[in-house]
């Protein structure tokens, strides 16, 4: 969708944008474009709150793993949100959509600002109804033991 705002403040470079969530609609975007700034795809839980930064001033955490290759290994694209936590803090959850079919190698990309220090764990919030197993997570060279993801479930390597 497409909407414009219109307002004479200044207020100088844009370095991110607050989207409040008034209803109980769980909305997830890939990308969105403000004027001539993009920011990275992101979620917006029910009755919440996200503050999405412009790409200039956001950390890119490069998500890869291999699906592993049983009968039921392979998960969906989208139902999936990933948040990286570290020693100082957490990201966000953010959908990071990618190949997850059996015996397959995906990656992804999301953008967040949290200041969360050295990379110790990940947490994965299934969100939909297909199970997804994994052989191994890789987060910006930071390898984590392969898991599964079950259905409306959150897993945590921490």
């Amino acid at each position: 969708g497409k909407c414009t705002i219109e307002d004479t403040a200044n207020i100088g470079d844009i370095k991110a944008v607050q989207i409040h969530n008034s209803g109980t609609n769980f909305w997830c975007f890939k990308r969105k474009d403000f004027g001539a700034w993009e920011f990275g795809g992101g979620c917006v839980d029910d009755l919440k709150t996200e503050i999405f930064p412009v790409w200039g001033g956001a950390v890119r955490y490069h998500v890869t793993h291999e699906t592993g290759g049983g009968q039921y290994d392979g998960g969906s694209v989208e139902d999936y949100l990933f948040s990286v936590v570290g020693s100082e803090g957490a990201t966000a959850f953010h959908k990071c959509p990618a190949n997850r079919k059996i015996n397959s190698l995906g990656t992804c990309n999301f953008y967040d600002a949290a200041n969360i220090g050295a990379i110790n764990g990940v947490s994965i919030r299934n969100t939909g109804t297909n199970k997804w197993c994994f052989e191994s997570l890789n987060v910006n060279g930071q390898n984590f033991d392969g898991k599964c993801a079950d259905d409306l479930k959150e897993i945590s390597f921490i």
